[in-house]
């Protein structure tokens, strides 16, 4: 997709972390901060972004502080289905941005 916007003019597609002040907020939020800020298009999110042991192990080690079993539960579940570096394109605007999460931005690089 990269090779595909990328036409020599200095605008390309990049991925950044999702500040933390952005977790747990609607995309709609996000989206508009990028095109009134930074003057660039949110194309979508980037979900969890990063090494996947690394992840999985920082999930795991939250699970372990929990003393309900049911969270601990859906903790080794979430870590078994976790997809590493999955893009979510356009997501609704009510999409809630979860932890981990990159911008898939347009824009000018830097």
């Amino acid at each position: 997709m990269s090779s595909f916007l990328d036409n020599g003019d200095g605008t390309s597609v990049q991925i950044e972390p999702v500040g933390e002040k952005w977790i747990g907020r609607k995309y709609i939020e996000l989206f508009e901060w990028y095109k009134k800020e930074k003057h660039v298009l949110l194309l979508g999110l980037l979900e969890n972004m990063g090494v996947e042991k690394e992840l999985k192990h920082s999930i795991l080690s939250e699970a372990q502080k929990s003393t309900n079993y049911g969270e601990i539960i859906q903790k080794l579940k979430t870590v078994r289905d976790m997809e590493t570096n999955e893009p979510r394109l356009n997501p609704g605007d009510d999409y809630i941005i979860p932890s981990n999460a990159g911008a898939i931005i347009l824009g000018e690089e830097h």
